[in-house]
């Protein structure tokens, strides 16, 4: 949903038939779902609209892996009304929480907030493993997945072929990789470790730290099934290295799993791209950019960095 269809949505509505009765909404900018930060007698909270590609079983994933996390004693937004449908939508508000997200000020403080990240990450990782048993989110697939599955849809190739032809630089290198990427994970996943629920977006922004202490982890709202290294996907963008190294700090990865980092990686890229073609949409430069920040012929991880630096001359 569109920020815009938000004007045509009175959230005072929504929240008087939650029984809540607010003194004060502001509309949040942030994307995807839209939200409204609600201050309550004595409290704030969020009322946030789930955009229509999240089915009811989908939100109920989200709430059961927050109602998990939140026992275990993770700082995560549990829901305080029950999840409603209203004007087209689903509903459900949730507690706010406070706090600021990271902002390093030096190149080394950049790293550390990097490191930090993946350790936590890390830790989170160990608290999802439980809820593996709920399997896969409705609606979505593993990352490696949602490239061969195309049921009623152009096959990969056929689309990719279709956008050389009219973009052939970028065309190319979307179709080397995708190659690269299909040939890697074939020989790799046999041996891949089960998946486990991940978070999905581990950005800087999603963590709020207040005094110094984790305060937050936010927007649950593409956690899903998925192979432990997917969830670098955002978290590490082909380029921050110490992101993995600090979760290597408190869980190792498999020698096969620090395999599959860059080709799964590539699998992200390639499927927004691959998204992007579906919608009618030219291909952003953003994910040719993003691919071209590893090699297609990568062999390995190298000693002291997780990727070598990109070579062009590849492609």
């Amino acid at each position: 949903m569109v920020q815009s269809d938000s004007a045509r949505v009175n959230p005072r509505t929504i929240l008087s038939a939650l029984g809540l009765s607010a003194s004060r909404i502001q509309l949040i900018p942030i994307r995807h779902n839209v939200h409204w930060l609600v201050d309550l007698p004595g409290e704030r909270v969020v009322l946030r609209r789930y955009t229509s590609d999240h089915s009811r079983a989908s939100v109920a994933y989200e709430l059961r892996l927050l109602e998990h996390l939140d026992r275990r004693g993770w700082p995560v937004p549990t829901p305080v009304t029950p999840v409603t449908e209203a004007a087209g939508s689903i509903w459900c508000v949730f507690r706010y929480m406070a706090g600021r997200a990271p902002i390093p000020r030096s190149v080394a403080g950049v790293r550390a907030e990097q490191r930090r990240r993946g350790r936590l990450l890390a830790q989170l990782h160990m608290d999802m493993v439980d809820v593996a048993e709920m399997g896969q989110r409705e609606g979505w697939l593993r990352a490696d997945e949602g490239l061969l599955d195309r049921t009623s849809q152009l096959p990969v190739d056929e689309l990719l072929a279709a956008y050389e032809r009219k973009a052939p630089e970028n065309g190319r290198i979307l179709r080397v990789y995708a190659d690269r990427m299909r040939e890697r994970l074939g020989e790799l996943l046999p041996h891949a470790p089960a998946p486990l629920v991940i978070h999905g977006d581990f950005t800087p922004w999603n963590i709020k730290y207040k005094h110094g202490a984790l305060s937050a982890i936010l927007d649950f709202e593409m956690a899903h099934l998925d192979l432990r290294v997917a969830d670098f996907a955002l978290s590490w963008r082909g380029q921050y290295d110490d992101v993995v190294r600090g979760y290597e700090e408190v869980s190792p990865l498999d020698p096969v799993e620090q395999e599959l980092l860059v080709p799964i990686y590539w699998a992200w890229v390639i499927a927004s791209a691959v998204a992007e073609l579906d919608a009618g949409e030219a291909v952003s430069d953003w994910a040719v950019t993003h691919l071209l920040r590893t090699p297609s012929n990568l062999p390995t991880s190298l000693p002291g960095s997780i990727i070598p630096l990109p070579s062009h001359g590849a492609h």
